[in-house]
């Protein structure tokens, strides 16, 4: 392990250096609650195992959506439980460091134009996730977290790709919180999404009905809105 490159509120991600491959990688650990069982941690890794195998084969399917190498997990000389996810290395920047630092260089947002050919790519993939052929029959993979941080323009080769970054992390957030049997309903719910880019339903499911492909389309739209608008527009 190299350095820490980024942090949030449910996971840390360091740039590292894979012997095997002779390459760097990307090592996601995530933090969930501490107070699990071993019979919780076992079923969470159980969970965490097949969403990382999910991911797998949408990545191989859809080059947009980054790359899973390795899943497991590790009981730190503490005592912490860390499940954690090793990713493909991407060189590059998200997209909201991209909107931030035109800002901060008195540029002006990025134009529409390019933004619609930036993000094409990003659209095609999320309909193949939302029907997705998989091993046992048709499958609707929803994302339910994106924003400009999950979109990554990488430099692969000289070109400039762009790359989907945590599908199945949102659904391993809420998992960790029902794992954990949190006590309000409305904490299990906050914790499995961003909640600037949250959907209704995200926020009301009894209300609004629950999350699918249309819950995607929020989260693109607002991504594409704030990034033209240079500024945050749920605050």
């Amino acid at each position: 392990v190299e350095a820490v490159v980024a942090e949030g509120g449910f996971g840390v991600v360091y740039r590292a250096y894979h012997s095997g491959f002779r390459a760097p990688v990307a090592v996601k650990c995530l933090k969930v609650p501490q107070q699990l069982s071993a019979s919780q941690e076992t079923q969470f890794l159980e969970q965490f195992q097949a969403e990382a195998e999910l991911l797998f084969h949408l990545s191989a399917s859809i080059p947009t959506v980054v790359r899973p190498l390795h899943v497991d997990a590790m009981t730190l000389p503490d005592g912490r439980f860390v499940p954690f996810m090793v990713l493909e290395w991407l060189d590059g920047e998200t997209l909201d460091s991209i909107a931030q630092r035109r800002k901060a260089e008195g540029l002006p947002p990025i134009p529409l134009r390019k933004l619609v050919r930036m993000l094409t790519p990003v659209a095609r993939a999320l309909e193949r996730a939302h029907n997705f052929q998989g091993a046992s029959g048709p499958l609707s993979i929803v994302h339910r977290d994106l924003k400009p941080e999950n979109i990554f323009v990488a430099n692969v080769a000289g070109e400039e790709v762009v790359k989907i970054l945590d599908f199945g992390i949102g659904k391993a957030k809420s998992m960790a919180s029902q794992v954990a049997g949190r006590a309000s309903q409305g904490s299990a719910v906050a914790a499995s999404f961003t909640p600037a880019y949250g959907a209704p339903e995200q926020w009301v499911p009894k209300r609004f009905g629950q999350t699918g492909p249309w819950t995607d389309v929020w989260g693109l739209a607002l991504t594409m809105v704030e990034v033209l608008a240079g500024r945050t527009i749920i605050d």
